[in-house]
């Protein structure tokens, strides 16, 4: 599957539903550098209704997000007001789109604006993100990994992913790298077993099927669980910062004046 195809698939999505595709990135394996052969393609978008559509009154309670899934096509979009609001709860799932490395669609301001945003005006909030990314780890190790002599490839890569993000966010307090490999070879120190480990695994996932199993990998597992056991002990420093809807307001009539006119 191509750029041009997908492409092709929200414009024929964007007609559908008369709205304006604003941005369209790549999110999830292939975004973070670790798809396989096949590995979905997960794409995610932000769209506009028509500047009428908003004043209407049943738009108060129409549906803000758009979904289409096809095969190993996975896409889905939210309505504007709802990725703004999402940001300003900062939320860190979409603050990845933002800064995804595989992007379809991005003509217009407001995305350029919302990543200058996220540290200039503290959209982007310490506390809540290591939170998101600790329990996505904890949530993924205890279902999937915890038990069992054979485990699924994907999933260890699914926990070990989200707790390097934690010790990321922890020393450097900036948004997360989207790419894996940033990640790896920020955080963990070259030729240790844990950094063996994890390669091989990104060497198994990328060149095996995705639904493959494996054996257990003891220097992932005690890196995992002493983690787990520290910061549920000790917690995350940090306090959420104030910040402004009336920003974000005005950005959303600029938003759609400039795509609609």
């Amino acid at each position: 599957m191509n750029k041009e195809f997908i492409k092709g698939k929200l414009t024929e999505l964007a007609e559908e539903r008369d709205v304006k595709i604003i941005y369209a990135c790549e999110s999830g394996s292939r975004a973070w550098g670790f798809s396989s052969s096949d590995s979905d393609y997960d794409i995610r978008f932000i769209y506009a209704h028509t500047p009428r559509w908003y004043l209407a009154l049943n738009s108060a309670v129409a549906k803000d997000t758009i979904h289409y899934d096809e095969a190993d096509l996975d896409i889905t979009g939210w309505d504007l007001k709802k990725a703004l609001y999402l940001f300003y709860k900062s939320n860190p799932g979409f603050m990845e789109w933002l800064n995804s490395p595989i992007v379809y669609t991005d003509t217009y301001a407001l995305t350029g604006q919302l990543r200058a945003w996220m540290t200039e005006h503290g959209y982007w909030n310490k506390k809540s993100a290591q939170y998101h990314y600790f329990h996505m780890a904890k949530n993924n190790w205890r279902n999937y990994l915890q038990n069992g002599h054979k485990v699924l490839v994907k999933k260890y890569l699914y926990v070990v992913r989200p707790m390097l993000a934690v010790l990321w966010i922890q020393e450097n307090g900036t948004p997360v790298p989207v790419k894996f490999e940033t990640l790896l070879e920020a955080m963990v120190e070259p030729n240790t077993p844990l950094y063996t480990e994890i390669e091989e695994l990104l060497r198994d996932k990328r060149t095996g099927k995705e639904l493959s199993y494996g054996e257990h990998r003891p220097a992932i597992d005690n890196f995992v669980e002493n983690l787990i056991s520290w910061y549920d002990a000790e917690g995350f420093d940090g306090k959420r910062q104030r910040r402004s809807l009336d920003l974000l307001n005005v950005l959303f009539i600029e938003t759609l004046e400039e795509v609609w006119t």
